[in-house]
């Protein structure tokens, strides 16, 4: 990669949040929560109902993206939108349709969650149309492995303790990410060393 690869630390919940490099990936929503907007950080773009992470087409609608764009009006550059498949920003074309005039790099990519549970099991396709629509967009990547959970949510899990295909995310990531990814883009990695992803994606 032409970025340093950063091991994320432990976490619990079903996504990962800590600092990760220079960015803080925060457990808000930006419909929901205030958000300081004096640091840089990445956010869930957020949900209309009362589960974060339950898909509901009410998240999905007109009236809901309306919303988002109205906030993301006076958004300062340095927060950037995490998409997740069950928000708001939920898929690579309603994200760059979204947030193509901001300018720069507006969006943290974290791979797993715009996974649904049904594209877990036959993941490659979708990783590589993630990567492919959304890499020159990210201004932070955040990559895992993933599972369905026993309520059937997709989940972010350390690398190797789950279902996605390692060496078909490193071979998109090769493909879609290396060739232009500037080097003040931080890549961080769900693993229990950096060598550990490196192996997961194939790279060693």
């Amino acid at each position: 990669m032409a970025c340093e690869l950063l091991a994320v630390p432990s976490y619990s919940g079903l996504w990962p949040c800590g600092r990760f490099g220079d960015i803080d990936w925060l457990d808000l929503d930006l419909l929901g929560d205030d958000i300081d907007q004096s640091r840089r950080c990445a956010v869930f773009s957020g949900v209309l109902t009362d589960d974060r992470f339950a898909p509901d087409p009410r998240n999905w609608l007109i009236g809901a993206r309306e919303q988002l764009q109205a906030v993301c009006v006076d958004l300062d550059a340095r927060v950037l939108l995490r998409p997740h498949h069950a928000h708001v920003l939920n898929d690579v074309p309603g994200t760059r349709s979204l947030l193509q005039d901001r300018g720069g790099r507006p969006v943290a990519l974290d791979l797993a969650a715009l996974l649904a549970p049904s594209m877990v099991r036959d993941a490659a396709p979708h990783i590589d149309r993630i990567l492919h629509g959304l890499s020159t967009m990210a201004g932070a990547i955040l990559l895992s492995d993933a599972c369905v959970d026993a309520d059937g949510r997709t989940c972010a899990v350390h690398m190797g303790r789950g279902v996605l295909p390692g060496v078909a995310v490193g071979q998109a990531l090769r493909r879609w990410v290396e060739p232009h990814l500037p080097d003040d883009v931080p890549v961080a990695v769900v693993a229990d060393s950096v060598e550990d992803a490196y192996r997961w994606l194939g790279w060693l």
